[in-house]
């Protein structure tokens, strides 16, 4: 009976084929967890991290710590935001998916290291990580001194940001690159 049954696991592969290239790498490794054959298992295990290879080695899927995706955040913070992703489909993917609220980038606090005026007058600085912003409304902010200088960036009503340089008064500023 055995013999029978592993000579129809080919055939059985084959015909959910289709229903398992629609599924993502990692939930194939989920699903081989509940293979009650250890045999059966460990080839599902080994057929699965094959796929996840595969796919790392194309740039379908990418590993990320949480520590590079607040980076990656912060890098990002007041660019133009891409499309949120689909929501996921399984709990795991749900947490896995969501930071925990502490950690939402509404406000970020740099260094900069260069400030210059724009033809118009306008201010326009530059972080120690290569972050541009530039003043998009007319305020003095008064003598300057020589930097480094400590801002506080915040996200502000309708999607404009403000800056605050060494606790002086925020200005509106604008990501420019």
């Amino acid at each position: 009976m055995r013999s029978i049954l592993l000579s129809l696991l080919p055939f059985a592969l084959l015909a959910a084929a289709p229903a398992m290239a629609q599924q993502s790498p990692v939930q194939k490794i989920y699903e081989c967890a509940g293979l009650p054959i250890p045999r059966d298992r460990l080839a599902c295990f080994d057929n699965a991290v094959a796929g996840l290879k595969q796919a790392e080695a194309k740039g379908d899927v990418s590993i990320t710590t949480r520590q590079q995706a607040r980076d990656a955040e912060r890098q990002a913070f007041g660019l133009a935001a891409p499309p949120k992703p689909a929501p996921a489909t399984t709990a795991r993917e749900a947490s896995a998916a969501r930071p925990p609220a502490e950690e939402s980038a509404d406000t970020i606090t740099v260094a900069v290291t260069a400030i210059t005026k724009a033809p118009g007058g306008e201010l326009v600085l530059t972080t120690d990580s290569g972050q541009v912003w530039r003043q998009s409304e007319p305020r003095d902010l008064g003598p300057l001194g020589k930097g480094p200088w400590k801002a506080e960036i915040r996200k502000a009503a309708l999607g404009s940001f403000m800056l605050k340089l060494d606790g002086r008064t925020a200005i509106r500023v604008k990501r420019v690159k």
